[in-house]
């Protein structure tokens, strides 16, 4: 392919080369980065779980030996359920709510999940770990620290209201514990330079592309002069004709 179009339209080039660097410097200048800060909670009971093999637990009555008391596993199945569902509601207007009545409005986005679960748009996989983490992200470390902490504390909050509203006693409650509270918040949302180098390149391409179409639209004159060229050169056969008729007529005279 002939490197012609560029040349004779140097100046499209030329302006998508200056489209490209603007663009760069546009999004280099006006992007704002997001910072993420991280909390998590653990989901438990009164009956401590995670901390022993077996518990008691009463199977029925006897007439004559009265309540049979048995040991049985400790039920974690309940509390990884309640893992896997929970991100909904901290991610509620409930919550949302809850925390701006104890601490005000906040600036920021909160999205939850239960750690380790998997969520694709064609399969869902539950975690089969209790914990849930929290991600906070704000324009700023100190914001994104600050909702991640008050995310959690309006949740627990949350929770203990409506179980009391529920009447459910002590023992029947599941708790949550916060284990990770956040004291960093990681910089994200930064337009990579590979990412900035593609959309510089896709910006020239294109403009290289118009010069092409309109090197096809508009044919340069060059071509004209050429045939017009061609036409006017005399060719061997023409000379010697040309020649045999000057002989003849110098032997006339």
């Amino acid at each position: 392919m002939s490197a012609r179009p560029l040349v004779r339209f140097w100046w499209v080039v030329a302006l998508g080369i200056a489209v490209a660097l603007g663009s760069v410097l546009a999004v280099l200048r006006f992007q704002e980065p997001t910072y993420t800060a991280v909390a998590r909670l653990l989901v438990t009971s009164p009956e401590a779980p995670y901390f022993r093999t077996s518990v008691e637990r009463t199977s029925g009555t006897s007439r004559v030996t009265g309540p049979e008391v048995v040991r049985a596993a400790p039920d974690v199945d309940t509390l990884t359920a309640a893992a896997n569902l929970y991100p909904l509601l901290i991610e509620s207007d409930q919550v949302a709510t809850q925390r701006e009545r104890m601490f005000g409005p906040v600036e920021g986005e909160i999205t939850a999940r239960a750690i380790y679960a998997v969520e694709l748009p064609t399969r869902f996989a539950p975690s089969d770990i209790p914990v849930i983490e929290i991600y906070a992200d704000a324009s700023g470390a100190g914001k994104a620290i600050v909702l991640a902490q008050q995310t959690s504390e309006a949740f627990m909050a949350w929770m203990r209201q409506s179980q009391q509203r529920a009447g459910l006693k002590p023992g029947e409650r599941i708790d949550i514990q916060q284990i990770l509270r956040p004291t960093e918040a990681v910089e994200s949302g930064e337009t990579s330079a590979s990412m900035l180098g593609f959309i510089a390149l896709a910006i020239v391409l294109a403009f290289g592309a118009l010069a092409f179409a309109l090197d096809r639209l508009l044919p340069p004159r060059d071509d004209e002069a050429d045939e017009e060229l061609s036409d006017s050169v005399t060719t061997p056969v023409e000379i010697e004709r040309s020649l045999a008729r000057g002989s003849a007529a110098a032997r006339e005279v």
